[in-house]
């Protein structure tokens, strides 16, 4: 299994990774079953909000809000079976 990945995000957060391997990895997988195998940098996710102010000054509601993956500099291997 070779494999390459790579992933940037913006300044502040400061985080750059880059993966490339050319060593083996054996499982065997279960009777009837299909061993799925990756390797790569998982990172994490985190939530983000946009907030305003309303106009008299006095709250602050959300208008948008989402999700973002951010890496992380360790890398490893994931392993899962399917029946297909």
């Amino acid at each position: 299994m070779i494999a390459s990945a790579k992933a940037k995000v913006d300044a502040t957060i400061g985080a750059e990774v880059g993966i490339t391997l050319g060593h083996e990895y054996r499982r065997n997988a279960t009777n009837a079953k299909y061993g799925h195998p990756q390797y790569g940098s998982w990172g994490y996710v985190v939530g983000w909000k946009k907030w305003e102010t309303t106009p008299d000054r006095c709250r602050a509601r959300v208008i948008k809000s989402g999700s973002a993956k951010v890496p992380t500099r360790e890398v490893g291997r994931k392993y899962w079976e399917t029946a297909s």
